[in-house]
């Protein structure tokens, strides 16, 4: 004799309880029982013990089906030898292929359809009276159709009601470990991030900033007019003697130098009387003017000083001061010297500095870092108001820089260091996104280091949390439609999680499910600390 065997398939979260219901409302002495992998029914080995003898009591037989390795090991203690070597074969109930067979899901409510989509009313069909044979007045009619739209806006209003208002809150509490970790990242400018050499992108900042300072200047020289006059030259000799311009004439007493203003010539000296050769010798004479050497007031001599010439003895040529000299003077000036340039550069340029800095700080922002430190500086033009020894009170300074600074983005160090942490956390963990934090140390120029406007190395540390792993998406499609009772089992069925609470508004007594719309489910996932 052969013997049909029906097909149950069991959920994953069917206890022992649910999965004795299926099996009493299925048909059939002999029953072929699908347990998916991961079923809580394989926490303990009695749970299919409870059910093969609970079986046995009301005359199924059963025979237990699954992928989990921990459950064939349990089916393996417990099954039975299979009995279709004894006559029995495990055959479908309608004919054609093994999707007809008949299962649990055929007579229960389907928990594992999609339950965004409201269940389908099969509503009997039946055939409108004659309304022509009906004898109402239009008032009646009027109101009947009135109360069938009514009905149907409150059954859309209803539908949209029980979609959209209900919203449930899990949180779900997990295992977590404190997870630090500390690495160097080289940041270069012109570079494309790259984990495993621990590479991050940079950026170049530029600016240039012009800034001008002025100080007082610290020299002094003295300056004044020339002194001019005039002179009468005498030749004691008896041929005409040239002075050319330029001669230097000096009065002796006080060594001031003049000079002959023009080329003139001096007459020899004659007799007093030509027709006396005893007569007295007197001396040829010349007017010229002069001008003092160098300004001064002690140029302005009297009438009548005696000036000797170059390269003439006073006995052959002499010159006396036809008049008062006159127009010399000597005044005192502040002038630019060497040093108040200098001084000048060292306080405008740590200025500049500061202020080309600041201009490359204010790039910054929640996309591009600066690197403290990584600023470099270059004149690219200088102009001074004046030059050493110019006459002036002041002298000003006008400098030009140009300024390279290197950054990055804080989001792309977060993602490298993230992949790079990744590397140390263990199966069944991630990475918790909150209480996450990183910090940023600049290395400096060393031996080992390297900071400049292109390259920068960083030390990066990052402290954070691993915590076990869950499937947020999965468990709200499972979640979806259930009532509370189905819902709390299915969260209590969860490995690895340590508590969970379920919250569903509004509350409505008998009535509260977990809504079907999985939008309106909100998962948190808590860390305990250890």
């Amino acid at each position: 004799m052969i013997h049909e065997r029906v097909k149950v398939v069991l959920e994953m979260h069917d206890d022992v309880v649910d999965a004795l219901e299926k099996i009493r409302m299925t048909d059939g002495p002999s029953l072929y029982v699908e347990v998916p992998e991961g079923s809580v029914l394989f926490d303990n080995i009695l749970n299919l013990k409870l059910l093969q003898r609970e079986s046995d009591s009301i005359g199924k037989d059963l025979r237990f089906h699954t992928e989990d390795p921990v459950g064939r090991k349990f089916i393996t203690q417990i099954q039975k030898p299979d009995p279709v070597a004894e006559g029995f074969v495990t055959k479908e109930l309608y004919e054609g292929s093994s999707s007809n067979m008949p299962t649990i899901e055929a007579r229960l409510p389907n928990r594992s359809t999609n339950k965004s989509k409201l269940p389908k009313l099969s509503i009997p069909a039946f055939k409108l009276p004659n309304l022509a044979l009906l004898k109402v007045s239009g008032g009646v009619l009027k109101w009947l159709v009135l109360g069938v739209l009514t009905l149907l806006i409150l059954g859309i209003v209803g539908y949209y009601t029980v979609w959209s208002v209900p919203k449930a809150h899990i949180t779900i509490k997990v295992e977590s470990r404190p997870l630090p970790k500390s690495v160097t990242i080289r940041v270069e400018n012109s570079s494309t991030t790259n984990s495993e050499n621990k590479i991050l992108a940079g950026s170049q900042l530029n600016t240039t900033v012009t800034e001008s300072s002025k100080a007082n200047t610290t020299g002094t020289k003295e300056v004044g007019e020339k002194a001019t006059g005039s002179v009468k030259l005498y030749n004691r000799t008896n041929a005409i003697i040239e002075v050319e311009k330029g001669t230097i004439l000096t009065f002796k007493d006080k060594s001031l130098d003049y000079v002959l203003k023009s080329t003139v010539e001096v007459p020899a000296q004659k007799l007093a009387d030509p027709t006396d050769p005893a007569s007295v010798s007197v001396p040829g004479e010349k007017e010229v003017s002069v001008e003092a050497k160098s300004f001064g007031s002690s140029y302005n001599i009297d009438e009548g000083e005696t000036l000797e010439l170059d390269d003439y003895k006073r006995s052959e040529l002499a010159a006396v001061s036809f008049d008062k000299f006159e127009g010399g003077s000597t005044n005192t000036v502040k002038v630019v010297t060497q040093e108040d340039l200098d001084n000048l550069s060292k306080v405008l340029s740590p200025k500049l500095s500061e202020s080309a800095e600041k201009a490359i700080k204010k790039q910054s922002n929640s996309s591009v870092e600066l690197i403290a430190g990584s600023v470099s500086y270059e004149v690219s033009e200088q102009k001074f108001s004046h030059k050493v020894d110019d006459e002036a009170a002041e002298v000003e300074l006008t400098q030009t820089v140009v300024a390279k600074g290197l950054g990055y983005s804080p989001k792309a160090l977060e993602t490298l260091i993230d992949s790079l942490a990744s590397d140390f956390v263990p199966d069944g963990f991630e990475l918790s996104d909150k209480d996450k934090s990183i910090t940023v140390e600049v290395l400096g120029n060393s031996d080992d280091t390297v900071l400049n406007s292109t390259q920068a190395d960083l030390q990066v540390t990052l402290r954070s949390f691993i915590v076990t792993k869950v499937d947020t998406d999965k468990i709200a499609s499972d979640l979806a439609g259930k009532s509370l009772q189905e819902a709390q089992k299915i969260l209590g069925g969860i490995r690895d999680i340590l508590t969970y609470n379920l919250e569903v508004s509004p509350s409505i007594p008998l009535l509260s499910r977990v809504p079907s719309n999985i939008d309106n489910i909100t998962i948190e996932v808590e860390r305990v600390d250890d």
